[in-house]
């Protein structure tokens, strides 16, 4: 996992959403999404809503990525 997609999940923890996050990096909507995908894959995160694409998904930090963070600031 690259360093960009750990700063992903820092901000979707702090309830960031899609835009905001890609405002705080510099990325355009679309382009943070890309970074998404391993986060989900892995168990990371999930979404509001698992049917599709949309601006209205919401992401979550799980309990494995929370627990991800924890060990990676201690």
């Amino acid at each position: 996992m690259r360093p960009i997609h750990l700063k992903v999940l820092e901000l979707i923890a702090k309830g960031m959403s899609t835009r905001e996050i890609s405002e705080t990096l510099g990325i355009s909507d679309r382009s943070i999404r890309k970074y998404y995908i391993p986060l989900l894959k892995r168990g990371l995160t999930d979404n509001s809503n698992p049917y599709g694409e949309s601006f209205l998904v919401r992401h979550r930090i799980t309990e494995k990525g929370k627990e991800l963070l924890n060990g990676v600031s201690s």
